[in-house]
Order: C-alpha cells, then structure tokens, then sequence
C-alpha cells in the first residue's frame, strides 16, 4: 500500500494502512498479506499486562497450505487515523487459532486468529526466583528491562524503599504484586497501581492518579453540537459516538463485600505478640472524597451506613522490618487498595467511536451526554446532562480495522469508559412527590 501524508478526513471511518506483513520465527523473510486480510484488532486494558487481538484471514490461493500458520508466526501493521500526526507500528505474535470455515462453493478459508504482544508471549515462557530491593517503580522499571528486551516503562514515582524475593513466578506477576502495594500519598490512600501495555510502551500507573490527568478529547452522542464553525462536518463526525451504552454500574453488594466503603485491618506479630487494628472508611480515608473538587464528587453521602459497617474484615500477619530498618512495611495499605479498585467502575460507559490512534488506555476523555428530558428543560438548563457529561478515564479500548476489496477501509474504535465518582453530589434528600 502507498503510504498516505494527508492529515484531512475524507469519509468516516477513515484510516491510513501503510503495510500489513507476516513473518515467521524459521525465518524467511517478510510477506504483505494486506490483500488476504479481512479484518485486524488489538485490544488495550488498563487491568491486562499485555496487548493482545485477533484477525482474521481470507486464504484463497492457498497461502495457509504453503505457508502453515502454527504459531511461530508475527504479524505487522504499520497505520495511523489521518488526524494523527504519528504513524504507529505494531508487531504481535500468532499465539493460536480461534476459528476457521472452509467454503467450498468459493474454495475459501476463511481463519480466525490469536494475537499477542511480543513481550506478552515471553513472558509465558519465563518463571523463576529472584530478589529485588528499592523503590516499587525502580523495581518494576528493572524487571520490564531486563524480562522484555530493554523495553523502558513509563512509571510514576512510588512511596518508600523495599526488599522482595519473589519466588518461581514470571515477570508480569512480580510487577502485578508490586501494584497491589504501590502508593504515592504517605497516608496510602492512593494504594493500587496497574501495569499495562499499549501502543507506545508499558506503564506503571497509580490508579487513583489516572483520573485526574487532563482529557486528551472529547466525544459526544448527538451531531448537532459542533463546538466551532472551522471544524467540518467530517471532522466532527470523528467525535460523535456511533452507538454509547451503559454497563453495570454502582454494583454496591460487590463493591461492599470486596471492602470498597469500609473495612478492618487486623495485623499480627506472633514473634512480638502484637496486635494492631486499622478501620478504614470511605468518606473519611478514600481518595475521592479527600479531593474536595467541584467536578469529581463522592459516589455516596456521609450520611450512609455503607462507610461505617465494616463489612470486609481481614486478618494480616504482619513482617515487620525490625531486623533491617533500611526497608519500609507495606503491609497495612491493602485496604486502601481494596477502596480504589473495588470502585474504580461505579459508572461505566461502552461507545464505538471513528478510528483514532492517538488514543491509547489509561488516558481520560470529555464525554458529553445529552438529556433524556423535555423540550422546556433543555431549553431552560441546556442539552448536557450535568450528572452524565463529565471526565472519564479509559479503562480498555479496542481498535479494529476492516480491510476490502475496493480499498474503502475502514476503522473503528471501542472505548471502555470508567469513573470513579458523580458529576453532581450525591443528593441529601429525596422528593418523589412533585411533579415530573
């Protein structure tokens, strides 16, 4: 395919595709099998360690016979959205087959197949034993360089200094353990990072920070709200979500069972015989409710019982570091953790956007949610719904690729949309009574 410089959109979906190759571990070289290629996806998460995907192959003049596909294969495409100024380039792993039809009126096969990152597939291959001492985020950064070809993560700072042996366990599970201990705040109210992968690197980010970068875009589900007169009706079409769908949200039996609102810490040293409790409220110790902000509010008023129950209570044997004191303890963050993660989802959101590379996971989005109400309201309090149209972080995001026979490729991007609070405070009282 030629490649394209254009940095205009002339149809919806638009994509530039500069080359799609597949090679082979046994060597050979490369081959462009744009031309077989139906459709190609990779799949981005903020809770995966790995990029992984899927395509699927259109075989008929033999290609599978002549050039088995048995897992050992690397597939390459190199492609942009034409308002990215940057051309990515991705490489992954055939790791399997999910599908594969035979039409034998048209004598093709038609192969679905498995694709993960080429880090994600050594790491399958790798456990073992090894003791690390520092920071969470140099250790973590030590591992994605020595475990994954010399790769550089793009890590945020962590609180204190530690010793860890980690024993038998591959390089994704150190650094996912590393996570679960991992916090910027002294206090450990931010406990809870995650470790992912996405087309510009690995990162290790603190969760609760996540939300609070500024948006990278904004999308909306109506066509009538251009935001300037220079922007065409193409270009704006870029920002319209084609279809926007709710998931579950406020799941308050999981959400309370996994310690989401309140908890008790019971830590335990048999050598020292002592003891020591640590009660753990959402209204008072949660990062959200802490940050005061006009525009990131509390899932839930103070005056609830959710964050005074102590519904999650859990016993720790604590390691105390006595026997060394240049180390830290993390041992009594877990509940913090437990807050962060088990609410990290109140509010969910699923929208199929015009293909975009520049946006990746772990990034956060302006989504503007129009009302659901009558004619009058809207005119009298506008069209975007306050509670709704808010920041969102992008917890996943899939992008897919449609190739054809007459070239109108096409691309297309999921995001899985989240947050962590409300756009309005939660109400203090309640009238069902007036009219609606």
């Amino acid at each position: 395919m030629q490649t394209n410089d254009r940095d205009y959109v002339i149809k919806e979906n638009d994509v530039i595709i500069e080359n799609i190759t597949m090679s082979s571990a046994a060597g050979g070289g490369e081959i462009p099998i744009a031309s077989a290629v139906s459709s190609i996806g990779f799949y981005e998460n903020i809770f995966s360690p790995f990029i992984t995907g899927t395509m699927t192959f259109i075989d008929g003049t033999g290609f599978l016979r002549k050039f088995p596909v048995i897992g050992r294969e690397f597939v390459t495409i190199t492609f942009r959205s034409p308002l990215d100024p940057e051309v990515k380039t991705i490489t992954l792993r055939v790791c399997g087959q999910a599908s594969k039809l035979s039409d034998k009126t048209k004598r093709v096969s038609i192969a679905t197949l498995r694709l993960i990152s080429l880090a994600g597939y050594y790491d399958l291959t790798r456990k073992f034993s090894k003791s690390f001492k520092g920071t969470n985020a140099r250790i973590a950064s030590d591992i994605v360089a020595e475990e994954y070809n010399g790769a550089v993560l793009d890590a945020d700072e962590t609180n204190g200094v530690y010793q860890y042996a980690f024993p038998y366990k591959r390089p994704s599970e150190m650094i996912n353990q590393l996570c679960n201990l991992s916090y910027k705040d002294p206090d450990g109210v931010d406990t809870g990072y995650v470790f992912y992968e996405t087309l510009s690197g690995f990162k290790f980010k603190n969760l609760s920070e996540l939300y609070l970068q500024p948006e990278v875009d904004f999308f909306t589900n109506t066509k009538v709200n251009r935001p300037n007169s220079e922007m065409d009706d193409l270009t704006y079409s870029t920002h319209v979500a084609r279809s926007l769908s709710y998931g579950k949200e406020f799941d308050r039996p999981k959400q309370i069972l996994s310690g989401g609102f309140s908890s008790k810490e019971i830590l335990f040293d048999i050598t020292r015989k002592d003891i020591q409790t640590f009660n753990t409220s959402y209204i008072t110790d949660s990062f959200v409710p802490r940050l005061e902000s006009d525009t990131m509010k509390p899932i839930v008023s103070a005056n609830e019982t959710e964050s005074y129950s102590q519904s999650d209570i859990e016993m720790v044997n604590d390691c105390t570091s006595r026997y060394d004191e240049g180390y830290n303890d993390n041992f009594s963050v877990n509940r913090f953790k437990k807050i962060n993660h088990a609410l990290h989802n109140d509010t969910q959101r699923s929208i199929e956007i015009s293909g975009n590379s520049k946006l990746e996971a772990g990034q956060t989005v302006s989504l503007q949610i129009m009302k659901d109400d009558t004619n009058t309201e809207v005119e009298n309090e506008g069209e975007s719904n306050p509670q709704e149209s808010t920041k969102y972080l992008i917890k996943g995001l899939h992008h897919r690729i449609y190739l054809k026979a007459d070239k109108s490729d096409e691309y297309k991007t999921s995001l899985e949309l989240v947050r962590n609070f409300r756009g309005e405070p939660v109400p203090t009282s309640q009238n069902f009574s007036e009219e609606q």
